[in-house]
């Protein structure tokens, strides 16, 4: 990605969290940090994930608008667990009613895996 800032190159990746970013307590962080300027940000995985094509498909096709909410309102939606450490990968899991989109996001913050299971 490149940083809003300088439009630099920025450098992604996961690390342990614990950390509550809104009410809730995620299992990991995604970290950005631009290699220009001082620019950085982290963040809850499903934050990082949320304007990635599957998610916001996902949520636009049961009535969620992602441009027309806050970005944090994902949280509302999505939890995450860490899959492994070594190589890093966190699964990422979107539920609305009875249906749920999995991804799995690699060390990268890149998201390497997406599984849709509608409803039955």
């Amino acid at each position: 990605g490149r940083c809003p800032h300088c439009a630099g190159a920025i450098e992604s990746g996961l690390a342990e969290s614990g950390r509550a970013f809104t009410e809730r307590v995620y299992s990991s962080a995604a970290r950005f940090a631009c290699r220009r300027c001082s620019w950085s940000m982290h963040c809850g995985v499903p934050f990082a994930v949320r304007i990635e094509p599957a998610v916001v498909s996902f949520l636009y096709d049961h009535g969620v608008g992602v441009a027309e909410r806050p970005p944090w309102s994902i949280y509302r939606h999505a939890e995450d667990r860490v899959l492994s450490r070594e190589p890093w990968r966190v699964e990422v899991t979107c539920r609305i009613e009875d249906d749920v989109l999995r991804l799995v996001v690699d060390g990268d913050v890149d998201v390497i895996e997406t599984v849709l299971e509608p409803a039955a």
